[in-house]
């Protein structure tokens, strides 16, 4: 038979004692924030083309950053070298997921988005190895942080911008 400690745990509180939701909370959203349910939020995030490209981007940079530690440590690049060899890298895996299900534009002009691309992977490119050299070279950071700091500091944000407005545009103003 349960204690009287046990039995008064167990029972439910009355509505009087019951604590409502803080009211910032957004509809829909767990109490707790987004992090308290990762998959749930990870679902909502991959239905809209930012949340997809953002994911796509992560899967690049993993192969990005392969590519520039086995040509660092295997080959012995400069990671100055090696940073825009594994920009290009990713970057084809990037334009190649975002293409097929990011934007489902797999009907546009694939030559015409690649070209676009690769002038503005081009320019982020230089301004990344620049970013690498500077931090690696300069103020010798290790050269996998400085990575991953010229990552953010040139890639954050500007390939949603780039995807969407330049490469896969919604309004066909641009030659496909």
């Amino acid at each position: 038979m349960p204690t009287p400690a046990a039995r008064a745990a167990a029972a439910p509180l009355p509505s009087s004692c019951a604590v409502a939701a803080p009211p910032n909370e957004e509809p829909g959203v767990p109490p707790g924030g987004l992090l308290r349910h990762p998959w749930r939020t990870l679902s909502r995030m991959v239905r809209h083309w930012a949340g997809l490209s953002t994911l796509f981007g992560s899967v690049s940079t993993v192969f990005d950053l392969a590519v520039v530690i086995a040509l660092v440590q295997l080959l012995h690049y400069n990671p100055a070298v090696a940073a825009p060899i594994g920009v290009f890298v990713g970057s084809a895996v990037n334009f190649t997921l975002n293409r097929l299900f990011a934007f489902r534009d797999s009907r546009g002009h694939v030559v015409a988005q690649a070209m676009r691309y690769l002038l503005a992977t081009i320019i982020a490119a230089a301004v990344h190895a620049g970013v690498v050299y500077l931090l690696t070279d300069r103020f010798h950071v290790y050269y996998v942080i400085s990575k991953f700091a010229a990552d953010i500091l040139v890639f954050t944000g500007g390939n949603l911008l780039l995807f969407r407005y330049l490469v896969f545009p919604k309004t066909h103003d641009l030659p496909r």
